[in-house]
């Protein structure tokens, strides 16, 4: 149950607080005067979406804490995800102008996927428009299934039969891959046995390329080899016989001077640096050799792999890993008749056990669509249109669908002797608005939540039968929470507690306050709810008579 609302600093509201009790708690005011403030606030609290114009205009933020006593049900969701604080379950959510938003249970920051959870645990809010979405088929089946309690069923006959059209889509992809499967094996064996016959080993391309590029170039760097060799050791101008004159004249300055030791030294090893170089030089020199043959050979080799990446238009490089994809796609087409057989295997499998759960929902729905038909109905004949008929029509699907083996459509006869129609041909607004009041209010009646809002439903309702609805709304009141919005003074009467909204200037701004009425205000709010701008001794009287008669 909702205990109390704060509201600070949303829309035209500064500051509010609502304390709320069991029963049924109407909701009045003038027109535009923002009646359905707790309904947009309660929205908001439970993942609706956040808007900036939602701040008051002097305030940087607003926050909303709605407190509720939680129901076993509720209390086993926020110990499960260990939310729970001294049987009290208190949801706020924060809005600042920087545009960040968040959201809380129990102090403990939430997802708005956790409050949305939640918010279909506490409260069940029935607006106005509510008939514009019984039109649709998918909102008339939601309808249902949860009235048959059937919505974790649903959720299980989804969930197999994508599994199922997973398998088909599988099924397909392999029948159009078995197509001409023989000619595709044929070609790509083929390609398998090209690249299989040039025996390409590991790093012999990159090999290939670097002896190519030597043998290529070898003529020319043995000359160059030569040239140095000349200038370092052959002659009698040689870098080698110029170092060692000098080692030969330091070593002589060496017996003079000392001191000439460390330069000497570094000639010396310059002179054996000399020695080892030009040997390593001629060494390397004597291995080269200018191989026509060799070179013509790497040459129709490389020309070899270079067409046969062209083909499969790829790097050299990349031939080995080419083979193991082609080799892959032999073996998957090689065993496309033992994967067909295995997964229409399991699709048969799957179609039996998509069968078997949604016939346990077609039966869960039929069952509940009996009961719903006869309490619509009823309440239909009770809101004035004795003889009314409602009836869920039930359309089986020749394939399965995702919501089972059945589509539906809400029928109703408005009137005695005239057939049953598609509710979105009901051609009176108010038997429209009155078929759906029915719906809801049955469907609720079933379903109970901790709270029910009803949002001015009553719209299109007057006389005998506003007063009808009120009374229903009480029974409801007696079972449940009941937060009503209304606009008519036969149902603002029946009301355990009374609020009004009321909207005036305040220090050239507009502000909206929620007030709880006593006995006498309440005998003054339902008079101007019967008698507009002039509240006569008549409409006073009219309205105690009200009052006294719930």
């Amino acid at each position: 149950m909702l205990n109390n609302l704060h509201i600070k600093n949303f829309a035209v509201i500064k500051d509010a607080e609502i304390e709320l009790a069991s029963g049924m708690t109407v909701i009045t005011g003038e027109t535009g005067a923002g009646k359905s403030i707790i309904v947009d606030t309660l929205a908001l609290i439970f993942g609706g979406r956040a808007d900036q114009h939602m701040i008051h205009p002097a305030a940087s933020r607003t926050e909303i804490t709605a407190t509720f006593t939680p129901t076993p049900e509720v209390s086993a969701w926020l110990e499960k995800h260990e939310l729970s604080s001294n049987h009290e379950c208190i949801i706020r959510r924060v809005l600042t102008r920087d545009g960040k938003s968040k959201s809380l249970i129990n102090g403990a920051p939430c997802t708005q996927q956790n409050v949305r959870e939640l918010g279909s645990l506490l409260l069940n809010i029935q607006g106005q428009h509510e008939y514009q979405n019984l039109l649709k088929p998918e909102k008339q089946l939601e309808l249902l299934d949860s009235f048959a309690d059937a919505l974790s069923l649903r959720d299980a006959v989804q969930a197999i039969y994508h599994q199922y059209l997973t398998a088909k889509k599988a099924i397909a992809a392999l029948e159009v891959m078995a197509h001409d499967r023989f000619t595709k094996i044929d070609f790509l064996r083929y390609q398998l046995k090209e690249i299989e016959n040039l025996h390409l080993t590991e790093n012999e391309v990159p090999s290939l390329h670097q002896e190519h590029k030597l043998l290529n170039n070898a003529e020319n760097i043995i000359t160059q080899c030569e040239q140095m060799l000349q200038l370092a050791a052959d002659g009698e101008n040689s870098l080698s016989n110029a170092i060692y004159r000098i080692t030969s004249i330091l070593e002589e300055i060496k017996t003079q001077d000392e001191a000439i030791t460390p330069i000497s030294e570094l000639f010396k090893h310059t002179a054996i640096n000399l020695d080892e170089g030009n040997r390593a030089l001629k060494n390397y020199a004597s291995k080269l050799e200018i191989n026509s043959e060799r070179l013509q050979e790497i040459e129709q080799r490389l020309n070899l792999i270079h067409n046969l990446a062209r083909k499969h238009q790829i790097k050299p490089e990349e031939l080995p890993q080419i083979f193991v994809k082609l080799k892959n796609e032999l073996n998957e087409l090689e065993q496309v008749e033992d994967k067909l057989k295995n997964l229409k295997t399991s699709l048969d499998q799957l179609r039996d056990s998509y069968n078997q759960l949604a016939q346990k929902l077609t039966t869960q729905r039929t069952k509940a669509a009996n009961k719903l038909n006869k309490l619509i109905s009823e309440k239909m004949s009770a809101l004035n249109m004795p003889g009314g008929k409602f009836s869920v029509n039930f359309i089986p699907q020749s394939e399965p669908t995702e919501h089972g083996l059945e589509a539906l459509e809400f029928q109703v006869s408005a009137n005695p002797g005239h057939p049953l129609q598609p509710l979105a041909k009901v051609a009176s607004g108010g038997e429209l608005s009155r078929i759906s009041l029915a719906i809801q209010v049955a469907a609720a009646q079933n379903k109970i939540t901790p709270t029910l809002i009803f949002d001015e439903v009553d719209v299109g309702i007057g006389g005998k039968t506003a007063e009808i609805v009120g009374q229903m709304l009480v029974t409801l009141g007696k079972i449940t929470q009941v937060i009503c919005i209304t606009h008519l003074p036969q149902v603002a009467a029946l009301g355990k507690h009374h609020l009004q909204v009321n909207k005036h200037i305040e220090k050239n701004s507009t502000v909206v306050a929620l007030t709880p009425l006593n006995a006498n205000e309440r005998v003054q709010e339902i008079a101007r709810m019967l008698g507009g701008v002039k509240i006569t001794p008549q409409t006073i009287a009219h309205a105690k008579e009200m009052l006294v008669k719930k």
